[in-house]
C-alpha cells in the first residue's frame, strides 16, 4: 500500500495519455503507483471558493496536473523502466 510516507513522487504529467501511459509501463513492470490529480480550476478544498483567476487564458491542456508516486524502494526501479535518470 501506498501512503504519503512511503511514497516518493516519480513524474508530474499534464496530459492523461502520459499519465495512461506511466501506470501501463509501472503495471508490466509490476510496480505498483497512485496517481493524483489536481485541477486548477476546481473549488478549493479548504475554503471551498474558485481560485480567483478562473481559467480564462490559461492553456486548457495545462489545468489538470497527474502526480504519480510509487513506494520509495520501487523508484529507482520505476525511473529506469520510464528511461529516466534515478536520484538518490
Amino acid at each position: 500500500m501506498i501512503t504519503p510516507f512511503n511514497r516518493r513522487e516519480l513524474a508530474v504529467t499534464y496530459t492523461e495519455e502520459e499519465k495512461i501511459h506511466i501506470c501501463r509501463v509501472m503495471a508490466e513492470q509490476g510496480i505498483a503507483c497512485q496517481v493524483r490529480e489536481v485541477r486548477r480550476t476546481h473549488p478549493d478544498a479548504i475554503t471551498a471558493e474558485r481560485p480567483r483567476d478562473g481559467s480564462f487564458g490559461k492553456q486548457q491542456e495545462m489545468v489538470t496536473a497527474y502526480f504519480v508516486y510509487v513506494k520509495k524502494e520501487d523508484y529507482p526501479a520505476a525511473a529506469e523502466a520510464l528511461g529516466l535518470k534515478a536520484e538518490a
